[in-house]
């Protein structure tokens, strides 16, 4: 009986702890993230593709998360990437599913995440790929 009135407070204590992230990011939707340590290439990124037309530049962007698509998953990211003068050709929201089937259809050359377990994966699918302190999102959760 003890083991199901913990289960209940566990599962109560989840759902708690993702309705007020769900409302933390939706909350700061609208900021950027703070300049962390990826803004100069990015901002370098950012201008390589504004020297080719929209549909002549070599240079794709994607957004690959983990998230699933409601509750402003991502929508940060993507206005912050915007905000320092990337394009983003797409975004994937995969709801908790792996990224490498992703990464490997889109024949990724570089990946950049803050789970040493997707970067491990990457290396082993053959992307380059480094790792990257976590945002500002996750060190306020």
């Amino acid at each position: 009986m003890l083991y199901c009135f913990l289960m209940n407070l566990t599962r109560f204590s989840r759902k708690m702890v993702m309705k007020r992230l769900m409302l933390m990011r939706k909350k700061n939707e609208n900021k950027t993230i703070t300049e962390g340590p990826l803004k100069k290439f990015a901002s370098a990124l950012g201008k390589m593709q504004k020297k080719f037309k929209d549909d002549k530049c070599p240079i794709r962007t994607y957004i690959v998360t983990a998230r699933s698509c409601d509750h402003s998953a991502g929508i940060r990211a993507l206005k912050t990437l915007r905000a320092w003068g990337v394009t983003t050709n797409e975004s994937h929201f995969l709801a908790g599913q792996s990224k490498m089937p992703v990464l490997e259809a889109i024949q990724a050359h570089i990946f950049f995440d803050d789970s040493e377990k997707n970067i491990t994966n990457g290396i082993k699918s053959g992307v380059a790929s480094a790792h990257v302190d976590q945002g500002d999102e996750q060190q306020t959760q």
